[in-house]
């Protein structure tokens, strides 16, 4: 087993909370981690080019290669399309820019958890006791008008802070639609090749001291102060403000 990782970060124009994000990450996890390669895409979305540009400058200071996107139009499928595809053989730590982290993650703690069926290692949201397992699953369900006519239980998948097994990433990468929501396209089964190439890895839990959450989300405080809110529509995500 290698402590050897590739790094993806979906990032918006948003020095304020990246800021926060990577002081986190280098204090508490990037330290005990050996980083090969450090990816992130800026979008164009809730700042200008002048933020963009502070994000990728806090990014330089820590990874002086990394390798940055800043694509024109914004797109959280096609960053994460993008990211995924560009890693290496290596497992991969998938971040966002509105997280911090809890406690200390060490390497051993986190790949020893990668047995031969899981594919993620998610870190932890909640509480043991709300999760109530060591491995996370989701409810799939077929309706009309309004009655459940089916339903499976399948394994989580996600773009939430974690880590994602080497390969595998890359895979993934290449099956996403760029144009869809990554999570909704497999949880609400919109890409089947997807969501065939993700049913048999299981989804693992990395729990902080005590079965605590190990990383704190800071993003939704920030859109509700700004009436930001998310819209799903079709399997495609958008922002939108409220006056």
């Amino acid at each position: 087993m290698t402590d050897q990782i590739d790094i993806t970060l979906v990032a918006g124009a948003r020095p304020d909370l990246l800021g926060k994000t990577l002081a986190s990450f280098g204090e508490k996890l990037f330290p005990f981690f050996n980083i090969r390669t450090f990816f992130a895409n800026i979008d164009p979305i809730f700042g200008g080019t002048e933020e963009r540009d502070a994000c990728a400058r806090m990014i330089r200071e820590r990874f002086p290669d990394a390798v940055i996107f800043t694509p024109e139009t914004p797109s959280f499928g096609a960053a994460v399309k993008r990211l995924w595809q560009a890693t290496s053989d290596a497992h991969v730590l998938h971040m966002e820019d509105d997280w911090t982290v809890n406690e200390p993650v060490h390497a051993q703690d986190i790949l020893s958890l990668f047995a031969p069926d899981v594919g993620m290692v998610q870190l932890a949201i909640e509480t043991r006791e709300r999760y109530g397992d060591d491995y996370l699953y989701i409810t799939r369900r077929k309706r009309i008008l309004g009655y459940e006519i089916w339903s499976k239980k399948v394994n989580a998948y996600g773009t939430s802070p974690r880590f994602i097994r080497g390969l595998l990433c890359r895979q993934y990468g290449d099956l996403l639609k760029p144009k869809l929501d990554p999570e909704k396209q497999v949880y609400k089964n919109k890409n089947k090749p997807l969501s065939r190439a993700h049913q048999s890895w299981r989804c693992r839990v990395a729990y902080g001291a005590g079965g605590m959450p190990l990383i704190t989300d800071i993003g939704r405080d920030w859109r509700s102060e700004r009436r930001i809110a998310k819209v799903d529509k079709a399997g495609k995500a958008t922002w939108v403000t409220h006056e």
